[in-house]
């Protein structure tokens, strides 16, 4: 696609003086697609407003045929559907939220796994299938994401931590072992923090107790400005190196795992995935209340991550007493797809010394 048509593209979603945005502001609020209260929508047409038409024409050029070949072939955002075997897909009603989970195996002690941003329970689908056998396994997808609801509000931490809790005592199975990655562990150390009773151990994975570094932020919001207007389709290639290492990333015998990632990612709902990212890079720290934290305590980084790099799991462990730090070698910001057998070693080496 001629760059000069892409330009034209994204001043077409930037500018609400343009004719074209103009009618799809009208249309959509009709279909109250945008938030009853428009804040989202006006933050994100704030902020990218002021960024160069120049700037995102040549951020997203390279992309624009991948956009038109979606379009022309009827394929643009059109979620695919998870298919599950066996019955209905559970579902929770939480805090006015419809939480999709799964449980699985059965045992005498329970983990239940939150998963990270842009991504559902389906991400540590390797250690439920090497787990389930001795332990009763749940994963839950977070609201607006995965197979969960899609709310107007709640995607901050507090009340995502929230939606956390009731899971856990809806589902009776507290004490638990916890174990979230990088926005899961968000929600996994303020449960610690401030719930916990209702865990038996914490399982830390590529995540960080600060707020979103500010290198970070504008780069994020954009892609989530797009996102939401263009599709997710369009971002999931500048979102694969955020979320894998480059060892997973360039193994041609991965390929057709990346294409699975690629195609969970880009099957998201754009409004709720939004929403979640927003929750995300507007959240408070908690390093200040770690030494709160006094249940037994597993951290685990990928070397190769570079969303929560090595150096955040570093000053979690420095804090949170007596916990565990493990490295594992080739992995991102997704040790449990990337690298499942190093991560099931340690976690299984850490729940058995609990045991004992």
């Amino acid at each position: 696609m001629p760059v000069s048509n892409c330009n034209e593209r994204i001043r077409d979603a930037c500018d609400d003086r343009h004719p074209g945005r103009q009618r799809r502001l009208k249309k959509n609020s009709a279909n109250r697609e945008f938030d009853r209260s428009g804040e989202q929508a006006k933050v994100d047409s704030d902020r990218a407003t002021k960024a160069s038409h120049i700037e995102l024409a040549e951020f997203f050029s390279h992309d624009c045929s991948t956009l038109e070949a979606g379009r022309s072939s009827g394929r643009l955002m059109k979620p695919e559907l998870a298919v599950v075997k066996g019955g209905e897909m559970p579902k929770l009603q939480i805090n006015d939220a419809e939480i999709h989970y799964e449980d699985h195996g059965a045992g005498p002690e329970t983990i239940v796994f939150a998963h990270g941003l842009l991504m559902s329970g389906h991400l540590f689908a390797n250690q439920v299938k090497a787990l389930k056998d001795r332990y009763r396994c749940i994963s839950f997808d977070f609201r607006g994401q995965g197979q969960s609801g899609v709310t107007e509000s709640g995607y901050d931490m507090e009340t995502l931590s929230e939606d956390a809790a009731a899971l856990i005592e809806a589902l009776r199975c507290a004490p638990c072992h916890f174990m979230g990655l990088s926005m899961g562990g968000f929600i996994g150390m303020r449960l610690a923090i401030r719930r916990p009773e209702l865990l038996k151990s914490l399982v830390l994975l590529e995540t960080s107790a600060d707020p979103e570094p500010q290198e970070n932020i504008g780069r994020y919001r954009l892609l989530n400005f797009v996102a939401r207007w263009l599709g997710l389709k369009l971002v999931a290639g500048r979102v694969m190196p955020i979320l894998f290492g480059q060892k997973f990333l360039n193994d041609p015998g991965r390929a057709k795992e990346r294409e699975e990632w690629r195609a969970r990612l880009s099957a998201n709902h754009r409004i709720g995935i939004t929403r979640a990212v927003k929750g995300v890079i507007d959240r408070a720290g908690v390093y200040d209340q770690l030494d709160k934290i006094r249940i037994p305590t597993l951290i685990i980084v990928g070397d190769q991550d570079v969303a929560t790099v090595p150096a955040k799991a570093e000053r979690m462990h420095a804090r949170i007493r007596g916990s565990k730090l493990v490295v594992i070698p080739g992995a991102g910001h997704s040790s449990t797809v990337e690298e499942p057998a190093a991560v099931n070693a340690a976690l299984e080496a850490f729940l058995g010394a609990q045991a004992n």
